[in-house]
């Protein structure tokens, strides 16, 4: 099972070099994403870092992201709204996702939705090159 810091330091060692980063660990503000970033040219956002143990057991079952809130998703769709970036990176077992779009994740999308609406998907390790492009609104 991998956990948020694990993810983390992960997705540190492939950004390394190309963004400025920081992750936010506050107890008193439970809504924000978990990381701020600036990208090399100036694009600036938000990465909200999720991890699941393993898939549901039935193929068209809810993938359910209990740390996910009403509140992130809120925060992630008003960014998103104003022209700012906002993204959720997910990990299931060795599968990674990137979402922009977020309203059906976690109470609405079963595995096959979550292949259909992710920017990007990669199984074992991400291709940084094409997460940092869709950070930077490339894809």
């Amino acid at each position: 099972m991998c956990v948020k810091s694990e993810m983390w330091e992960a997705v540190k060692a492939g950004m390394d070099g190309y963004w400025d980063a920081v992750r936010l660990e506050n107890g008193l503000v439970s809504d924000l994403p978990d990381v701020e970033f600036c990208l090399k040219g100036g694009v600036a956002g938000w990465l909200e870092l999720e991890t699941i143990a393993k898939w549901p057991m039935r193929a068209g079952s809810i993938v359910r992201v209990p740390q996910l809130t009403a509140h992130k998703k809120l925060f992630n769709r008003r960014r998103r709204m104003w022209g700012g970036n906002a993204f959720v990176l997910v990990k299931v077992e060795d599968d990674w996702f990137i979402f922009s779009e977020i309203f059906g994740l976690g109470n609405l999308w079963n595995k096959k939705d979550w292949y259909a609406n992710c920017k990007f998907h990669w199984t074992g390790t991400p291709n940084w090159n094409e997460f940092r492009r869709t950070l930077k609104g490339e894809w």
